[in-house]
């Protein structure tokens, strides 16, 4: 996908480079490194055991190493085993129905629920999203740039050609589900303007009505009057 021969590859991985026992005595320090490498490299690969689930989602530094790579705008490649590359194929081929179940799966995706293996790394973890961008926002940001991944992970130019055939299958399946949404909308509104028309005649008629009555007993005053 970028053109370099694997020979020429490098992986960086932070808990095989780091200390992570020393690093702990120092506060932000696995932080500063972890930035600092991720902008020299300036691409990072997320490993999962799976789609739905998957252990990396619930990793107090994953899911902040995550929101890292958004702040410093770095492409994030996640990785999956073929086995639900194919499951995740399958989910999507099944159109809205599909993409609801992965928005599901990627909307559990809390990091106040994340653990860590030291008390203290999720604690640290919390106190820098508290102090910037807030839960909220980390959540949000994190379960949009997992769709995202999945999304490119079975649609990628290594994808075999049914993965790619079945991911644009329902990506066409979700735009005619739009439009029949819409149309639906538009008959719709078209359903309540006509009643809202019916409903004002209606109430002309009743007004028209009630006037007529009320001129006839105001002429009938007038006769008993004269």
């Amino acid at each position: 996908e970028h053109d370099v021969s694997t020979g020429e590859v490098c992986f960086w991985v932070c808990w095989f480079c780091n200390n992570q026992s020393r690093l702990q005595h120092s506060e932000n320090d696995l932080d500063r490194v972890f930035r600092a490498r991720l902008q020299q490299i300036g691409v990072a690969v997320a490993m999962l055991d799976r789609w739905k689930g998957a252990l990396y989602l619930k990793r107090s530094w994953c899911l902040y190493e995550q929101f890292v790579a958004h702040e410093l705008d770095i492409d994030v490649t996640v990785i999956l085993p073929e086995e639900q590359i194919v499951a995740l194929r399958e989910t999507l081929a099944k159109g809205k129905a599909g993409v609801e179940a992965i928005e599901q799966a990627v909307g559990n995706i809390d990091c106040l629920q994340a653990e860590a293996y030291y008390d203290s790394d999720r604690d640290q973890v919390l106190c820098a999203i508290r102090a910037g961008p807030g839960v909220t926002r980390v959540n949000e940001v994190l379960r949009e740039r997992m769709v995202d991944c999945f999304w490119k992970a079975v649609t990628d130019r290594h994808a075999s050609v049914e993965m790619r055939v079945a991911a644009m299958g329902a990506e066409i399946a979700l735009l005619r589900e739009d439009r029949e949404a819409e149309r639906a909308e538009r008959e719709a509104e078209r359903a309540r303007h006509e009643a809202s028309e019916r409903a004002l005649v209606e109430r002309v008629s009743d007004l028209e009505r009630a006037l007529e009555a009320l001129m006839k007993r105001v002429s009938n005053l007038e006769c008993r009057a004269g």
